[in-house]
């Protein structure tokens, strides 16, 4: 009791009068190896009074500020899962979209390290930080020491003057302001007040930052002034671990190939049927497969590794829509049509349409030619051109704008734009200080694979082999212990299952992914309960059921656990204006089949 009444005093002492003891101002600085070789990360071991103090500041602050809402990191109700649910479905409604989606995923180069503490200071007096608590958390960092420590030796103490301080509760908060502050500034400069979807989005989770839009030159103005306003702060943009992934969005079907109309009018040429066996190129890895059989092969495991990683060109961010044929100036096209029993070539290069009256020969030129160019019929000199369908005729008001045909070729126009979009989305590369980051076909997000094409095949596969070898070796251990089931049980939810099903909720997954899951967890629970599957010495099998094998074990159905993580993320994502998108989008003719996170069920 004369401990606590001490600990106390020290605290009230430190709110009351803001004398800082200089145990507060020291730390041990750990040094824990990252992946890459030679790279560490650094945990400070702070004094545990300070650390009441720190968490009575973390909390006064988390009460106070009100956070912009695509802040994730370090809230109440927000989290990984949100901040991965926010991007998935904005890459659902890309896949339903004809506009590409560009998205870019921010890195800080040693984010919680170089933070400008003078400038951190002056952010959080204008969120409303008092002087008592901005003089205290000053105090601390001026007389912020720290001893390195690694393998159990210690180095020569040095003094910090940047940055938060690893390991400090009131850190993420520090950082969430500063975060929070300059997505404000950046929504002001980039002057969004347009409809959701529409407009450049921005979202952060600790250092981890999302950039997004369907507009490149505007992603591209966003990454700028991001770049710009986190190093007024101290932060640097990483350009080589900031990297890009572009979706194109669903295929667009405007009209059938040249090469199909070819064999309409004359007979010859592949069938579809032919054009399916036919070899092509694998785009991803090289390979040589059918064309039929090139989707399916993208998604195998064979493809994705030999897959080279994309070098990125310097080349200038596309400025605007490209236009609906290649860069030329209009054409004008004559062509005598003399009456109904004659047979006309059309005018233009290279096309072997053959007419037999004016009408027809508008009506091919155009479905089939550029909008901007002009055809003239000698005998009907040169009529007005229907300003939304391009058709040349006489009567080009209000009764033929109504009609069925002009708003099918308005349409068809509208796809033509969105298809060349489309074929150019991918020649986009993004600079981070004149420098060009990697467009990538994958990206592990806050630890879930994303993949350009919106397979969550890659997400699956990575958590079973990482469960799989997380499974190996507690089994083992557990095996030799002679653990109970119910023990081993608890063992499997509480390391291997956290592993395997990390980001599930935002999964949607096909009854390909959902054999390989309830394969690797009814294995499990065969194990955990030895009902092994068995020959018999006559030759026969014994599989033990699965659903008495799991009830066994004390599990449930995967379905089950995912069900119950995906209810979880629903409350959140129900209230989401990108979720009401979703579901009042409709399919392309192209992606009617898609599964959706909104409307996928476990009955799979």
């Amino acid at each position: 009791m004369e401990l606590w009444e001490k600990v106390l005093t020290l605290v009230n002492l430190v709110f009351a009068k803001g004398e800082i003891p200089s145990a507060f101002c020291n730390g041990i600085l750990v040094l824990i190896p990252k992946t890459a070789q030679g790279e560490y990360r650094g945990i400070a071991l702070l004094e545990i009074v300070y650390k009441l103090v720190s968490a009575i500041i973390n909390r006064r602050l988390a009460d106070a500020i009100q956070f912009h809402d695509a802040i994730h990191g370090f809230r109440a109700g927000r989290g990984t899962g949100t901040a991965i649910i926010e991007v998935k479905l904005l890459m659902q409604l890309a896949k339903r979209s004809s506009k590409p989606l560009y998205m870019v995923f921010l890195d800080l180069k040693k984010a919680y390290d170089t933070l400008d503490r003078g400038r951190t200071l002056e952010i959080l007096e204008g969120y409303g930080v008092g002087a008592n608590l901005r003089r205290i958390i000053s105090r601390i960092w001026d007389g912020d020491t720290m001893v390195p420590k690694q393998s159990g030796y210690f180095g020569e103490p040095f003094r910090a003057s940047r940055g938060v301080r690893q390991g400090d509760i009131v850190s993420p908060i520090i950082f969430n302001i500063i975060a929070d502050a300059v997505i404000r500034d950046w929504e002001v400069r980039m002057g969004d007040g347009r409809e959701m979807r529409r407009e450049t989005k921005a979202q952060f989770y600790a250092d981890d930052g999302l950039l997004s839009g369907e507009d490149p030159t505007e992603v591209q103005r966003g990454l700028d002034i991001l770049t710009d306003l986190f190093a007024r702060v101290g932060l640097k943009m990483n350009a080589t671990k900031t990297e890009a992934m572009i979706m194109t969005g669903g295929k667009v079907t405007h009209r059938i190939s040249d090469e199909a109309y070819v064999r309409r009018l004359t007979g010859t040429g592949l069938s579809h049927r032919e054009r399916s066996l036919q070899k092509v190129i694998c785009d991803l890895c090289g390979a040589s497969v059918n064309r039929q059989h090139l989707k399916k092969h993208q998604t195998r495991a064979t493809c994705r590794k030999a897959r080279q990683e994309p070098r990125p060109a310097v080349v200038e961010v596309v400025a605007e829509l490209p236009r609906s044929n290649e860069e030329r100036e209009p054409r004008t096209y004559r062509v005598s049509v003399p009456g109904e029993g004659s047979v006309v070539n059309c005018p233009v290069e290279g096309c072997i349409y053959h007419g037999h009256t004016p009408g027809a020969m508008r009506m091919h030129f155009r479905n089939r030619h550029a909008f901007e160019d002009t055809i003239i019929v000698e005998e009907e000199g040169l009529l007005p051109r229907c300003m939304k369908c391009g058709l040349f005729q006489r009567d080009v008001g209000r009764r033929h704008q109504a009609s069925r045909g002009c708003q099918e070729a308005q349409a068809n126009r509208q796809r033509f734009l969105d298809s060349k979009v489309q074929e150019t989305a991918r020649e986009v590369v993004f600079m981070v200080n004149g420098v060009p980051i990697k467009t990538v076909r994958e990206f592990k997000y806050l630890g879930r694979m994303l993949e350009d094409n919106d397979d969550d095949l890659p997400a699956v596969e990575r958590n079973l082999k990482r469960a799989r070898q997380k499974w190996g070796r507690i089994s083992r251990i557990l095996s030799k212990k002679s653990a109970r089931p119910k023990a081993m049980a608890t063992f499997y939810k509480a390391i291997v299952q956290s592993v395997l099903l990390y980001g599930s909720e935002s999964w949607v997954l096909s009854k390909c992914m959902w054999r390989k899951l309830r394969s690797f967890h009814r294995r499990c629970a065969r194990y955990i309960t030895g009902r092994h599957i068995r020959e018999n010495a006559d030759g026969t099998w014994t599989c033990p059921g699965s659903a008495s094998t799991l009830e066994e074990a004390g599990l449930w159905t995967i379905e089950e656990y995912i069900e119950r993580r995906k209810a979880t993320v629903m409350v959140y994502a129900g209230e989401r204006s990108i979720y009401r998108h979703c579901k009042s989008s409709t399919p392309l003719a192209s992606s009617v089949n898609q599964l959706v996170w909104w409307d996928t069920s476990t009955d799979a």
